[in-house]
């Protein structure tokens, strides 16, 4: 169904095709986006490129003027996947209205395995050409009787879909205890035409409905309400569901597996959990998550869109996300009190609004989509890291520092769509939030949804939008940040009275809301001051009680990301942000009054507390107003007590830490990288987590340490390489659970830089990481790809291991959402020994590489491209 905003735009002048990008897709929690499911970024086609004719049956060869100026109403599925011959056999039915009249013919969106017919809906032949190449499929439809302007036009496609990007298949895996296979599609930009023709324009939206033939014991799950489900001879059944509002093809979604359901509601919102039996999981807790954090966005925005949320687990290492549903990794959704299914819940939650019901207009517009997610997933989490209610922006929490502007007509939109900074653009909305105000941005946002509801909704309706809240010069400047590139800079130095001048160097202005800092003077009163471009500032306590707070309404992002130089760097660390910690019992109760981010980011920065007795830290961690700050104030005490010359004094800090360390887990901490270190010796935690440590060694082949511990104990930071091979590397290897294992890998990546400086222990992590690559876990192999970035050694003989283990993944096409970054990885480990690098390139003749892959393995340089 074509927008209402956009339909009016064609003309009978239009020919040929034009592939809209699609603008939704893998979205990990607090990871960065996947390209897709087999890590191809397909080009879309160039309005006026001709088909080609093929050998198909079914190929007319006519030469006849081709046109999709058509409006789809409506998109009707049925088959069923052939488990053993490996492919889907599936006939789309699709009701479609012209747009222009006397079209010849009409050209869909196709890259399927293979089109067997095409039919009219009075089940008359059509002839048509495929153009595999540029994933088109040209209907010749003379032969019908209405062609004129209006017409309503019905075509039935018999065609077959095998997997690889877009349709997925899990068989049962040696590493995975769960032996349950899934069928499932991976929806984003440029999926859906891999398994379903289609009309694969953002703005055309249509119905759809889908009804699948699967084994007694498996289920289906598809967008909408469920509308068949019914036996199917003796082994068989048949389900079918459908959408009561047009959604985009890149929502077209569906899971086939033998899922375990649990529900729960929001209100009279119908709440559900899909998942393979046997998935561990605390899904009670879940549901309530997912029913807290509706309730938070419908307090910002508007009712929730759709007449049902249902998240669906499967074995991903990142999340697709279609209309009322969200496809999740395993590994990370089903325990709230962990950060990664925190955030995973809250992203996909918040792509419902602002993405699957109302979407966007043109490729252009993503950076609001995107940056819209990430300044919602902060809004869920807020109850988690700021417990103060003082209603701060969040602007620290969106760390991405990137020089690539919101809006870039030289990108090529699928290449936009993979390297959006989302930071970069959550920030913008921050200060436009800021700007407008909390009543103002909010009301507005939920105009828009109302304005636009299940359609498309562009930059220009925003701004215009935002016209009355902002004003237009600040609209303009909003405006102009959108296609600036340079990112501004803040120049530190000592002051030379114990504090810090700031200069912000903005040329392009994307600081469009004033940055500030207030000084809480020991004596009483409060000084706020505002940073002018290019104007140095000077910050010195005029007592030694002053108390600084650097961004208190934490509208932007925090200043050392974009320091100046290391300069800048250092002097932020030793001389600005000392200012921040408090010196006396006075300025302390201040601290403890602020928002919790600016606690966490203050001890983050200078790896301080305030000075205080040990006897008077339990309170003051027990005051602390986010769950970030607690771990981080912990570590600091211990390395503050660590470095004590009394050991009277050491014993005092031991007995109020050690409670704490061994009380309840800091588990949304787990981002924050080993804020524990110094409580490791200090605290003795060899022997505080005895056991756990044990069954680490032993590899954790049995439950026996908790999701939430295994977290705990990765806070600590291993000092002794050797060590984090023991406990990590052995959980990699051979722990119960792929979460466990891809936990464990991920932590054996973050040493595994430090690993490359050490002259015993680089080999020893190279043989472990290796041994990684090869195994069947996607979600453990995509860790270990990482890791081998930092580990690689200097010469071919150092990286002999790497680069077999990268070639037995290249050779596995369950692995094509890693093809690609994995031959450019072999690539730069390779480049200094050609004969090497033409042995490698031919050892991967008979392997099933992902598209992009099979790019780079014809022109290595397509590694520089995003």
């Amino acid at each position: 169904m074509r927008s209402r905003t956009m339909g009016t735009r064609w003309s009978s002048s239009h020919r040929g095709v034009l592939v809209a990008v699609l603008l939704c897709g893998a979205i990990p929690a607090c990871v960065p986006l996947e390209p897709s499911s087999d890590g191809q970024t397909p080009e879309p086609l160039e309005p006026g490129t001709s088909t080609s004719t093929t050998d198909d049956p079914g190929s007319s060869g006519a030469q006849a003027d081709e046109s999709d100026a058509y409006d789809v109403e409506h998109y009707a599925l049925s088959g069923a996947y052939d488990w053993n011959a490996g492919r889907l056999d599936a006939t789309v039915e699709i009701a479609l209205t012209t747009l222009e009249a006397d079209i010849e013919v009409l050209v869909l969106d196709s890259a399927v395995s293979a089109v067997t017919a095409v039919r009219s809906g009075d089940g008359s032949p059509l002839p048509f050409t495929i153009d595999t190449a540029n994933r088109r499929l040209a209907i010749d439809i003379q032969s019908l009787p209405d062609r004129s302007l209006g017409a309503s036009v019905v075509l039935a496609i018999d065609y077959q879909a095998t997997p690889g990007a877009g349709l997925q298949t899990v068989a049962p895996r040696a590493e995975d205890p769960v032996a349950i296979r899934a069928l499932f599609t991976t929806p984003g930009p440029f999926e859906a035409p891999r398994w379903i023709p289609c009309h694969d324009r953002l703005d055309d939206r249509a119905l759809l409905s889908v009804e699948l033939r699967m084994d007694a014991a498996e289920r289906l799950i598809a967008p909408g309400d469920l509308v068949l489900d019914a036996p199917d001879g003796s082994d068989g059944r048949r389900m079918s569901y459908a959408t009561q509002e047009p959604i985009s093809t890149h929502h077209f979604a569906f899971a086939v597996s033998e899922f375990e359901v649990e529900t729960g509601s929001h209100g009279a919102l119908p709440l559900a959990v899909w998942h393979r039996p046997g998935i561990p999981g605390d899904y009670p807790a879940t549901i309530a998550e997912i029913d807290r954090q509706l309730g938070v966005y419908e307090g910002l925005l508007s009712p929730y869109p759709f007449g049902q949320y249902t998240v669906v687990m499967l074995p991903v290492s990142g999340s697709f996300l279609s209309a009322g549903l969200s496809f999740q990794p395993e590994i990370a959704t089903s325990q709230p009190a962990i950060e990664t299914d925190l955030r995973t819940s809250a992203s996909a939650l918040a792509y419902q609004w602002f993405g699957a019901a109302t979407s966007l207009a043109a490729w252009e517009d993503v950076w609001f989509e995107v940056g819209m997610m990430r300044l919602l997933t902060e809004e869920a989490c807020r109850a988690h890291i700021d417990q103060s209610g003082a209603g701060t922006l969040n602007g620290e929490l969106f760390y991405g520092y990137s020089a690539e502007p919101l809006r870039d007509a030289a990108h090529a939109p699928w290449s936009s769509y993979y390297t959006m900074p989302r930071n970069r653009a959550a920030w913008l909305l921050s200060q436009v939030r800021h700007l407008a105000g909390e009543t103002g941005f909010w009301s507005t946002l939920s105009a828009l949804l109302a304005a636009h509801p299940h359609d498309v909704m562009g930059t220009d309706a925003l701004l215009a939008a935002f016209a009355t809240p902002l004003g237009s010069t600040v609209s303009a400047q909003v405006e102009h940040a959108l296609d600036t590139a340079a990112l501004p800079t803040f120049d530190v130095a000592p002051s030379g009275a114990g504090g810090a001048v700031v200069t912000l160097h903005d040329p392009e202005g994307l600081f469009v809301a004033p940055f500030t800092f207030t000084w809480y003077r020991e004596l009483g009163s409060i000084e706020h001051l505002t940073l002018v471009p290019g104007v140095p500032l000077t910050l010195d306590r005029n007592t030694p009680g002053d108390l600084l707070v650097i961004d208190a309404e934490d509208v932007h992002l925090d200043i050392w990301g974009i320091a100046h130089d290391d300069l800048s760097f250092d002097s932020i660390v030793y001389d600005l942000s000392p200012l921040a910690l408090p010196t006396t019992p006075a300025q302390t109760a201040v601290f403890l009054d602020l928002p919790g981010l600016h606690q966490a980011t203050t001890i983050a920065n200078t790896a301080l507390i305030p000075e205080m007795a040990p006897r008077d830290f339990p309170a003051f961690f027990d005051a602390l107003d986010s769950e970030y700050a607690r771990p981080l104030a912990l570590g600091s005490a211990c390395d503050v007590a660590a470095q004590l010359a009394d050991p009277v004094e050491q014993a005092d800090w031991r007995a109020v830490l050690t409670p704490i360390l061994t009380g309840p887990r800091h588990s949304l901490s787990e981002y924050i990288w080993t804020p524990l270190t110094s409580c490791f010796g200090f605290l003795d935690a060899p022997t505080l987590f005895e056991a756990q440590w044990t069954a680490l060694e032993g590899g954790l082949t049995t439950p026996s340490v908790s999701d939430v511990d295994l977290i705990h104990l990765s806070n600590f930071g291993l000092v002794d390489l050797s060590y984090v091979r023991e406990t990590w590397g052995s959980v990699a290897q051979s722990a119960h659970s792929p979460r466990a294992r891809a936990f464990a890998m991920r932590n054996v990546m973050l040493h595994a830089r430090r690993a490359y400086h050490h002259p015993v222990e680089a080999g020893p992590f190279r043989t472990l990481i290796a041994s990684q690559l090869e195994g069947s876990l996607v979600e453990v192999v995509s860790q270990a790809l990482q890791a081998t970035q930092r580990i690689a050694g200097a010469t071919l003989v150092q990286n002999q291991g790497l680069v077999d283990g990268l070639q037995a993944l290249l050779l596995k096409p369950e692995m094509a959402s890693l093809h690609r970054m994995a031959l450019c990885i072999a690539f730069t480990l390779l480049k200094d020994d050609a004969g090497a690098t033409a042995a490698f390139t031919a050892s991967l003749g008979s392997a099933e590489l992902a598209t992009r892959a099979q790019a780079v393995l014809a022109d290595p340089t397509q590694c520089s491209l995003p």
